[in-house]
């Protein structure tokens, strides 16, 4: 626990993963149902295209989201 955070601070920090990645999962989802045609939607093919961007994606949504967190924790005990 770095130093001057409560249990507070780490609560609210979880919810911000779990809201940030809910919202990254939004996103995906999006993406992938309206990149491919309606009639070639196999499940398979979706969950393919879903786990690859996820694999692209999820570097750059941990490089934010960290980036993010540490620049909230700056301004708060600033």
């Amino acid at each position: 626990m770095p130093h001057g955070m409560s249990k507070g601070d780490i609560w609210h920090d979880k919810r911000v993963i779990r809201v940030s990645f809910l919202f990254f999962l939004k996103i995906l989802c999006a993406c992938t149902t309206s990149s491919l045609p309606p009639t070639t939607l196999n499940p398979y093919l979706c969950l393919y295209t879903a786990f690859v961007s996820f694999l692209l994606f999820f570097p750059l949504f941990l490089f934010s989201f960290f980036f993010l967190s540490h620049l909230t924790f700056f301004f708060r005990n600033q």
